[in-house]
């Protein structure tokens, strides 16, 4: 089954979750997308379709379309209110589900690395931002003073705020990490984004050199799906035996 769920935010903004589940299942992940990123892009669609056959509902939190009204927009946002309204779909999944699991990609990996919820199990960061440069590829003389001009094939605008705010938080700063992270896999790719900092975030390690950012290569999302998985149920295996309640 598949639905749209909005939640209101303290401030009174919606927050549009795409939620692909199959009755009976009592496991969710959160799908946390990239910067200028969308819930539709292959590896987060195709794992909505298959994973709730394999015991995983999949809850798509989209950060920000823009096109529907009472939303926010990616012109104006904060990184506490991404992180926030993270936080809230999180609140309503433990509501509804006995385990949680979250995964992010570039940015959303950041993201993911400061969401917390006592029924989080595990994060699968997909090649996520690690101190590298947000801004990077930026021209010299921007379109607008509040905003960079970058050239990725298409021509982005980001709000120099926001773009300062990711460059630091993907600096993983000890203070401002949330205690006790769940156990974390990272899967990086060839793409420069910089170097996982396993001193200050302990996490299990796979680099996948084939792949793009996007994981768009032949056989690269296929790869990326069995990791990850693997690793969701591991861990649900090690809780089970640990007689913990799921």
């Amino acid at each position: 089954m598949q639905e749209t769920k909005r939640f209101k935010a303290a401030d009174g903004k919606t927050v549009l979750v795409e939620v692909n589940s199959k009755k009976g299942n009592k496991t969710a992940v959160l799908m946390v997308h990239g910067f200028t990123g969308y819930i539709n892009e292959h590896i987060f669609f195709n794992a909505a379709k298959q994973w709730p056959l394999k015991g995983f509902d999949v809850w798509r939190i989209s950060l920000y379309p823009g096109e529907f009204k009472g939303t926010r927009t990616m012109a104006t946002v904060t990184w506490a209110e991404n992180l926030k309204d993270i936080d809230l779909t999180l609140r309503k999944m433990a509501k509804a589900y006995g385990r949680l699991f979250i995964i992010g990609h570039s940015v959303g990996g950041t993201q993911a690395v400061y969401a917390g919820n006592s029924k989080l199990g595990a994060k699968v960061l997909w090649d996520p931002q690690c101190e590298s440069d947000l801004t990077d590829g930026a021209t010299q003389k921007d379109l607008h003073p509040d905003y960079y001009t970058i050239d990725w094939g298409k021509i982005i605008l980001a709000r120099k705020g926001y773009a300062h705010e990711v460059i630091g938080a993907a600096k993983y700063a000890p203070e401002s990490l949330p205690a006790n992270q769940p156990p974390t896999l990272v899967i990086q790719t060839a793409s420069d984004l910089g170097v996982w900092p396993m001193e200050r975030l302990s996490a299990k390690l796979v680099k996948m050199q084939e792949a793009d950012h996007g994981f768009n290569h032949k056989g690269n999302e296929e790869k990326l799906f069995r990791l990850t998985l693997k690793f969701f149920n591991d861990v649900l295996s090690v809780s089970k035996k640990a007689g913990m309640t799921l």
